[in-house]
């Protein structure tokens, strides 16, 4: 593994036949873009560092491009703020089901009010902090079970979850190499696709794979734990300029 990351802290969801599965919602004639691709519209790729904090970057990621679409906000949103709400103190790790939860119910502050690196109970967190995060919520969630299910995703609610066991620290870290075993587990942000696979979004820093980017090809799908769509909320800030919002070839 890379020097000073945290990469096996994320978990496997457990089972629960609640679920809503995205595929049962979405429409099944609708024509798909033969790519699209988010990154343009993103902020910078960050270093989660030494914090097991990946799944909560994936969640500041999507709210992120949320926001830009509803408000024009333009800045990071806080990943601190979701992994420092996360059900198990006791542990680092995170499943998705546990940030779709604080997503929808506690929702996601700004980087400028709640920065990275301040950690801290959650009981100690300010009620303004609180009070501006349920700006920023989203409606509900849903699990993705295709490929088709996630390109479609992907163009109707943005930028997905998704989780893989770790075996290297590759850009195909989910394959195992002769004589690995698993190291944990790692979330990411799916954040477009085209005619090779999916686009995915790390949070190591640029210098890791394609400028912080790697691509989880076709012929590999499946090796993932799980993948995630959500389905944002009103939001309610004043705007900032308005960004362009995906490029579809």
């Amino acid at each position: 593994m890379q020097n000073n990351l945290k990469t096996n802290n994320t978990i496997p969801s457990p089972d629960d036949n609640r679920d809503w599965i995205a595929e049962s919602i979405f429409q099944s004639n609708f024509k798909l873009p033969k790519s699209l691709d988010y990154r343009g519209s993103l902020t910078t790729i960050r270093n989660q560092g030494s914090q097991g904090s990946c799944a909560a970057q994936t969640a500041a990621c999507m709210k992120e491009w949320q926001e830009r679409q509803d408000i024009g906000y333009i800045n990071h949103m806080s990943p601190q703020f979701v992994y420092n709400n996360r059900e198990n103190q006791a542990s680092e790790g995170m499943y998705a089901r546990d940030v779709m939860k604080i997503l929808s119910i506690k929702g996601c502050c700004t980087e400028l009010d709640y920065p990275y690196g301040k950690i801290e109970d959650p009981k100690e967190i300010n009620d303004g902090t609180i009070k501006k995060a349920k700006n920023f919520k989203i409606k509900s969630y849903a699990k993705i079970t295709t490929i088709n299910g996630l390109k479609k995703a992907l163009l109707i609610n943005g930028p997905c979850y998704i989780a893989f066991p770790v075996f290297n620290n590759s850009m195909r870290m989910w394959i195992p190499k002769q004589g690995e075993k698993r190291d944990g587990g790692h979330a990411m942000t799916v954040v477009g696709y085209n005619n090779k696979g999916f686009i995915i979004r790390n949070s190591w820093g640029r210098s890791w794979g394609d400028n912080g980017y790697c691509t989880y090809t076709y012929d590999d799908w499946g090796s993932h734990w799980e993948v995630w769509t959500t389905i944002d909320d009103t939001s309610y800030e004043i705007p900032n300029p308005p960004i362009k919002k995906c490029f579809c070839f």
